[in-house]
């Protein structure tokens, strides 16, 4: 047998099947909406040179990320105040906001990153009540805003 006709004949029961699956899977009934579809992928031990894609969070599938807990406002010596909370699963950012005084309105200080868990506020009036809220936000939407804090300087 020539070299050719070998090469053939050992594709020959590799190809069959694949196209047997193929063919099996064209006759089989289509998924109703209720079925639940999982891929699976053979491991390779080829070294892969695509950048590494980025797994969504469970609470990005399914709606806007729940609101930040545990705010909490802590004066520094300085007169700087820092905020903590908890990290919020499934947020890509989180929109601070600050009212001055008792009466003001809430204006947005600025957007920190998914993990975030803390911001310095800077270049605050001595003498004067501050108070703190937080939403966390993903691309389903943001949560409802924290519990607020309060501190003086």
């Amino acid at each position: 047998m020539d070299d050719r006709r070998m090469k053939t004949s050992r594709l020959a029961p590799s190809l069959v099947s694949v196209v047997s699956l193929i063919l099996a899977a064209c006759q089989a009934p289509a998924p109703s909406t209720s079925t639940s579809l999982t891929a699976v992928v053979p491991p390779t031990s080829a070294p892969t040179t695509s950048a590494p894609t980025a797994v969504a969070s469970p609470a990005s599938l399914t709606g806007a990320p729940a609101a930040p807990t545990h705010l909490d406002a802590q004066k520094q010596p300085n007169g700087d105040i820092l905020l903590r909370w908890d990290p919020v699963p499934g947020a890509t950012e989180i929109h601070v906001e600050r009212r001055d005084g008792p009466d003001g309105e809430f204006l947005e200080l600025g957007v920190t990153g998914a993990g975030s868990s803390g911001h310095l506020n800077t270049g605050l009036k001595p003498g004067t009540q501050y108070t703190w809220r937080l939403k966390a936000c993903n691309r389903a939407g943001c949560s409802d805003y924290s519990a607020e804090a309060m501190a003086n300087t």
